[in-house]
């Protein structure tokens, strides 16, 4: 059984003007959320070099810098500038002014020995 996505209030819309970035949690799954020119983005908070919190990055324009070694992200969609690579982006809405961020859902992470008896079983 699949579960359903998390809506997740990030903050009030007063508390993310322009040119703003903030953090959301849930279920083990964080977001970089970001304000801009009045559009709310939200994408996967790590980065994918160094993991870094890409919520404490700059926010250049449609870019968020990640602040350990400036990796440059589009919140737009997650791509990596320079790369091949992207991260997760996740949609946003403003509801009765609160920032909500739809994160999927959580994702339980096996052990290797939980792993290898479910092989085992035949249960891959």
């Amino acid at each position: 059984m699949s579960q359903a996505p998390q809506r997740v209030v990030a903050c009030p819309i007063v508390d993310l003007p322009p040119g703003a970035v903030t953090r959301v949690e849930s279920g083990g799954r964080s977001a970089c959320v970001a304000n801009i020119d009045g559009t709310v983005y939200a994408i996967d908070d790590r980065c994918l070099h160094k993991q870094a919190s890409l919520s404490e990055g700059r926010l250049e324009g449609n870019t968020i810098v990640c602040p350990s070694h400036w990796w440059r992200y589009s919140l737009v969609d997650g791509s990596l500038y320079g790369g091949s690579a992207s991260l997760a982006s996740f949609p946003t809405e403003i509801i009765d002014g609160e920032v909500v961020v739809v994160l999927p859902p959580p994702v339980k992470v096996r052990g290797m020995r939980e792993m290898l008896l479910a092989h085992a079983r035949g249960e891959d």
